[in-house]
């Protein structure tokens, strides 16, 4: 499985009460945005969550 890059713009939402802390991204790539972010897709659901888990018990080991 080949890993693939997308470049989009990314935010989190400050405004509403219901979108409020939503991360968002504009994979339109429409004017005025600088792009970002870097979102690797696939991912390797299980190493991710190897990966995750070490550094949690990494920062409770602290």
């Amino acid at each position: 499985m080949g890993a693939a890059f997308a470049s989009p713009w990314a935010g989190v939402e400050t405004g509403p009460v219901l979108t409020r802390g939503t991360t968002v991204a504009d994979v339109r790539r429409l004017p005025g945005r600088p792009l970002n972010a870097r979102v690797l897709t696939p991912v390797d659901e299980r190493a991710a969550i190897r990966v995750l888990v070490g550094a949690v018990e990494a920062l409770e080991s602290r």
